[in-house]
């Protein structure tokens, strides 16, 4: 009992901090919501030229909505499909790959993300098995650490009833079940939260965004490049290469190079 009221505790204690953080992470504020909402020159003219295939105009605007500091899905998915007419494969993927991350079950963001890259989720993969990683994309990290906070406190409640029922009653093995089974919804709520996070906050990723990198074996444009190219869109994770101007780019593994700063974009 000691144990179970102790892991109870420090879920509620960790659901608390995740939700502490993933309060800070982007999404749409009222002063977003505002801009979005309002009918300004700029949305309208932005709308107008996506309708109109105006892709040039079009991402010329959305662009000016997005570097307000805009989190929006609908305005990140219509910025992606935008550079995605405009010939900007790289920025197109990168814009998509945000939106999912507002909005991980949209379908429309899904589709033309699979349109674009297929080799894209596998490149974003955490976990080795498909199923998990699945189940680990179906909700943001806001909605896991809701879900983490929901379920370690209903996990409490049905521990509390459980304990209250005498031992001689035949109800007890159910409620035990009930109880076991949101607990272990819980434990993978604040495991999948806890990832998020991290890959969120602190692990740094970026997009390939011109045609063909040629990366460097070392941050000068003196040293060897690699035999190889980083197509459009590939997503790296990025590393502070030491020397203005240039970044260590690791993909596929710990393959490391060296690429320019504005060859990519933070994801």
């Amino acid at each position: 009992m000691r144990t179970a009221a102790r892991f109870i505790f420090i879920s509620l204690f960790a659901s608390l901090v995740l939700k502490i953080c993933a309060a800070g992470e982007p999404g749409l504020s009222e002063e977003s919501k505002s801009v979005i909402q309002s009918p300004t020159k700029i949305a309208e003219e932005a709308y107008a030229a996506y309708a109109q295939s105006d892709w040039k105009k079009a991402v010329q605007d959305y662009r000016s909505l997005y570097d307000r500091g805009i989190a929006d899905p609908a305005l990140l998915y219509n910025l992606g499909t935008a550079y995605a007419r405009a010939g900007e494969k790289g920025r197109a993927i990168l814009m998509l790959l945000k939106a999912e991350r507002l909005a991980p079950r949209d379908r429309d963001i899904q589709d033309n993300l699979k349109r674009l890259a297929p080799e894209v989720s596998s490149q974003i993969a955490i976990f080795p098995v498909p199923p998990l990683q699945a189940f680990y994309n179906l909700f943001a990290l806001n909605e896991w650490a809701w879900i983490a906070a929901l379920a370690t406190t209903l996990s409490a409640m049905i521990w509390s009833i459980f304990f209250l029922i005498p031992r001689d009653k035949r109800g007890r093995w159910f409620v035990r079940r009930c109880a076991i089974t949101v607990l272990i919804v819980a434990a993978l709520a604040h495991v999948f939260a806890g990832v998020k996070y991290y890959y969120e906050a602190y692990m740094s990723r970026g997009v390939v965004i011109t045609a063909d990198v040629r990366p460097h074996e070392a941050p000068d444009d003196s040293s060897p490049t690699s035999e190889f190219v980083l197509p459009q869109g590939t997503v790296i994770k990025i590393s502070d290469a030491g020397v203005g101007g240039w970044v260590k780019a690791t993909y596929s593994g710990r393959n490391e190079v060296f690429i320019h700063r504005d060859q990519m974009e933070f994801l």
